[in-house]
């Protein structure tokens, strides 16, 4: 017959933005509790740690069992150099995102498993209604981390209902110092590839590999990012509801889960 048996919402990048849509960017300063530069550390990751034997990441939060002293690089100078007087930088599609200026201590709101971070956060919207939720992020993930829900976003709305985006490596989440490499057999990416910002310059593209001609580099097996870069993800929404807080959780060992800016448009 004709009955829906499924049904899935997938972000289609190639439809045009209409950029006079009212834009909202939602002030998270008072949220944050790191800085992405500083994402990976020697030494900064070291509890929760099992007891026993185990092939562990190491304490940088970067790494394998036999690859244990590489420091990927981050460097989010040029992204904060392409903001404009207001702080705010403009995806091609004239999204616009919310940063913070260089003297400000924290410039990202980090949830994960350590201890060094909570394991989620609820941040309170007053009656804000919007058809997307343009989300700036960036974050770790790992091979042992694949085809599993790292993170959750979830929208939650006043009548009690909820909008959510499960951030599943590689789909929907991925690593902060490499794009992934695809090749439409074995490694498949199955969603479209999302827009992605180069930290280090402000680039944006949706093939990192293609536009800075990466290579494969000894310790990711990927393709290595000069300076790290963030990810743009579209969370649709329900706009005729009244958005009551927006919520972020980690959901797996490991991955560190982190929001940079959202948007809501209308």
């Amino acid at each position: 017959g004709n009955c829906v048996l499924a049904s899935q919402k997938l972000p289609f990048w190639n439809i045009p933005f209409n950029a006079d849509q009212e834009q909202t960017q939602i002030c998270l300063s008072n949220y944050y509790n790191d800085r992405v530069d500083d994402i990976f550390a020697f030494g900064k990751y070291m509890s929760p740690r099992p007891t026993s034997t185990s092939l562990q990441i190491p304490s940088q939060g970067f790494g394998e069992w036999c690859v244990q002293k590489i420091l990927p690089e981050i460097d989010a100078q040029g992204f904060r150099e392409k903001c404009d007087d207001k702080g705010l930088f403009t995806m091609p599609q004239s999204i616009r995102f919310q940063a913070t200026k260089d003297s400000c201590p924290n410039n990202i709101l980090f949830v994960s498993q350590w201890d060094n971070h909570p394991d989620e956060v609820e941040i309170p919207v007053e009656n804000a209604q919007a058809s997307h939720a343009y989300l700036l992020m960036a974050g770790s993930t790992n091979h042992q981390q694949c085809h599993l829900v790292n993170g959750i976003v979830r929208v939650q709305y006043s009548d009690g209902s909820a909008d959510s985006l499960l951030l599943i490596n590689p789909e929907t989440w991925v690593p902060i110092e490499q794009d992934f490499f695809e090749d439409n057999m074995a490694f498949d990416i199955k969603a479209p590839r999302p827009y992605r910002v180069q930290l280090s310059t402000g680039l944006v593209s949706r093939n990192l590999e293609r536009d800075l001609n990466l290579k494969d580099v000894e310790y990711s097996k990927g393709r290595n990012i000069p300076g790290g870069a963030a990810v743009m993800l579209d969370l649709p929404l329900h706009p005729d509801k009244k958005i009551s807080a927006i919520h972020l959780e980690s959901n797996t060992i490991e991955s560190i889960i982190g929001l940079i800016s959202i948007t809501l448009v209308k």
